[in-house]
């Protein structure tokens, strides 16, 4: 089962994008917002992130640009 990292700060997107993807049997783990999605991705290598762009603490592109210096 593909576990997927799914970084979104609004509440509601995130609950049902997270379920849509548990329906697929993918295992999903949940960040509120870009830090702690870079913290979780990092301590869990999950075989995919699926990150908001426009977020207030770390957006997307930041987080892009944590993951793409930590091979």
């Amino acid at each position: 089962m593909p576990a997927i990292l799914l970084i979104e700060d609004h509440q509601v997107i995130c609950d049902n994008t997270g379920q849509l993807l548990e329906l697929a049997d993918h295992t999903v783990a949940k960040a509120e917002n870009g830090e702690l999605g870079v913290k979780l991705a990092l301590a869990t290598r999950p075989d995919l992130a699926i990150c908001d762009i426009m977020m207030g603490v770390l957006d997307g592109y930041g987080v892009l640009l944590i993951f793409t210096q930590n091979p």
